[in-house]
């Protein structure tokens, strides 16, 4: 039997309050199940068929999900809100877990009994399922309910809000026309264009005023039908709620007074902190912080992944394949670009959320004021930061770790990530799912490709570096001959075979060199050319939103990038195999001449280039 404050909770902050009423309260009441549970009972159990409704009454109730074996706390449910209510409208599996971290009370209602009274309400329906999986129409029903809007108000007007997407430099109103449409800013950019007269026109142009986010427009000239004043265009891609003038009348006729205030607050711009808002049913659980921060603690020795973004816009998914590198999957920047459908205009943050839902992460998009605010510790998260997105690693008492896609890891100082820091963060946990996600392979494989043929010349340029390494072993042995044997016994015709086998060694020298050099050169020059005639034929074969979602700078920079893979493949790592060579011959021989010298170079080696790398670092940083 339930209590006063029990039915309370329940009529006025949950979800049966909103599938009923006073008439048939008592009806939907006879089918609860009223139950007590323990310390540490689990009520709901992940991936368990959605065939009940729970409702914890009183108590605190944990969710959590398992990873890799290990418990993940997802926040705690508050008293009268429903577990797992995105499941339970899809008729989808629990998504996680829900136990009891205190003595408390819930109960238990049947989907058949929640499903027969949706089917009766379908615009309830509509609500609910946009209430689950869109965080703006959850706002602006938090906005009306701030300005006293009834229930079936904010169920009515959001369920007739549909999103449109607009493309660069598409009118949305314009001057002399009648609106038949409102229009609520998601994302993108929307100037307003004042329309030039007369005397001006020709002359300069009319001035523009970027419209900010989150505003309405039109919908003065759609309730008063008076023809629009101004031009207001898209210049990006950019997303908006629509509002039809058919759902205003109608939502004037059926709500005269909650629709005059909603207009009335329109009107005068204001704007209500949803953050702040009231409790109500769409709000599932709140989110803990500490529960969602928890991380294996990073190994010392091991560093922290950086991936380069490839495009100008591709900071986004630049960010998603550095996290999924740091949980142990090498997912490349095109996989994360493809999840995200990375436009022109870059990414938005809730483009990057339903992206890593989809491959394997929980995401927690959340608004963080101040970074002192948040728990040190390591936890990859991805923050926007001047409009550009950066990977924070490491948060201690003074600094803050990022892995930023266009520069590298880095340490900032708490002022100085704040300079820009755009209070917006996107906190991901791996789930199974991520793990089983099949690793990029790797990009350099058609490199070796555009060599293709040209082994000849590639072993003749290693063979003569590796002969030029082992003939310059004898210049320091000529050297001790000299100064140890012909000085000292003033041999003279020692002295000429000596300068004979110098001006040999010197010709050899030189010859080596000049094959070693004609070659690479040949190589170079091959590989520029089938390099850059792939990436034209590549070019050529590509549709047109290709070249329309990237900008020129991009196509530059990738002609830039071959210069640099060739510097690598014909010079950088054929002189890292040389060194190596070179290492172990001249150790050979330093031994044969002194055991002792020799373990003491190379034990002394290491040192000073870990010196030299750490003076290296410190010097960039102060330069």
């Amino acid at each position: 039997m339930l209590t006063e404050s029990q039915r309370s909770l329940l009529k006025f902050k949950s979800l049966l309050g909103l599938l009923t009423d006073e008439t048939n309260w008592d009806e939907l009441e006879k089918s609860l199940v009223i139950k007590h549970a323990v310390i540490g009972e689990v009520i709901v159990h992940e991936g368990m068929a959605s065939s009940e409704c729970f409702i914890p009454l009183d108590g605190e109730v944990e969710l959590f999900t398992q990873v890799q074996n290990q418990n993940l706390s997802n926040g705690k449910v508050r008293a009268g809100r429903s577990i797992n209510t995105y499941a339970l409208l899809r008729g989808q599996p629990y998504q996680y877990s829900a136990r009891f971290i205190s003595e408390g009370s819930y109960c238990v209602l049947p989907m058949e009994a929640i499903q027969s009274r949706l089917k009766k309400a379908p615009e309830l329906r509509t609500y609910l399922m946009a209430m689950t999986e869109d965080p703006e129409l959850r706002r602006i029903a938090k906005d009306i309910g701030s300005l006293g809007g009834s229930s079936d108000f904010r169920i009515h007007f959001t369920s007739r809000l549909r999103r449109r997407s607009l493309t660069p430099n598409e009118l949305v109103l314009q001057p002399g026309l009648l609106p038949t449409e409102a229009f609520f800013i998601l994302d993108g950019q929307l100037v307003r264009q004042g329309v030039a007269n007369e005397a001006s026109f020709g002359k300069q142009a009319s001035p523009q005023w970027q419209i900010p986010s989150r505003t309405w427009i039109g919908w003065s000239s759609l309730l008063e039908a008076t023809p629009s004043t101004t031009i207001i265009r898209s210049t990006s891609n950019s997303t908006v709620f629509v509002f039809t003038q058919h759902d205003a009348l109608d939502m004037q006729t059926r709500f005269p007074d909650e629709f005059a205030i909603l207009s009335l607050s329109i009107l005068s711009g204001f704007k209500v902190d949803s953050s702040a808002a009231d409790d109500d049913e769409e709000a599932e659980q709140e989110v803990d912080l500490d529960g969602l921060m928890q991380k294996t603690e990073r190994p010392a020795w091991k560093s922290l992944p950086w991936v380069q973004q490839s495009d100008q816009m591709d900071c986004g998914p630049a960010c998603m394949a550095m996290v999924s590198q740091f949980f142990g999957r090498k997912l490349s920047v095109h996989f994360w670009r493809n999840s995200v459908s990375t436009g022109r205009d870059g990414t938005s943050l809730y483009d990057l959320a339903l992206a890593a839902e989809g491959n394997g992460f929980t995401a927690y998009s959340l608004d963080v004021p101040d970074i002192k605010s948040l728990d040190a510790g390591f936890f990859p998260a991805i923050a926007l930061r001047r409009y550009h997105y950066v990977v924070i690693y490491e948060i201690s008492a003074t600094t803050v770790t990022v892995g930023d896609p266009a520069v590298g890891v880095m340490k900032l100082s708490h002022a100085e990530f704040a300079d820009g820091f755009e209070n917006a963060i996107l906190f991901l946990k791996p789930s199974e799912k991520f793990f089983s996600i099949p690793e990029s392979k790797s990009s350099y494989g058609h490199f070796w490709a555009l060599l293709k043929g040209l082994e000849k010349e590639m072993a003749l340029s290693f063979l003569a570096s590796l002969m030029l390494v082992g003939v310059e072993l004898f210049t320091p042995v000529l050297s001790q001959v000299f100064l140890d044997d012909i000085l000292v016994r003033r041999d003279k015709e020692m002295l000429t075979i000596a300068l004979v086998a110098g001006v040999l060694l010197a010709v050899v020298t030189g010859f080596l060199g000049w094959t070693r050099a004609y070659y690479a050169n040949f190589l170079a020059t091959k590989f520029d050319f089938n390099a850059h005639s792939y990436f034209v034929k590549k070019m050529m074969s590509l549709p047109y939103k290709f070249f329309a979602d990237r900008h020129v700078g991009d196509f530059i920079r990738r002609v830039q990038e071959i210069s640099k893979v060739k510097a690598f493949l014909i010079g950088s790592l054929e002189s890292l195999v040389l060194a190596a060579l070179s290492l172990v011959i001249y150790s050979t021989a330093l031994f044969f001449y002194s055991p002792l010298i020799a373990v003491t170079v190379l034990t002394t080696a290491p040192i000073f280039l870990l010196l030299s790398l750490f003076s290296g670092k410190r010097l960039s940083r102060a330069l």
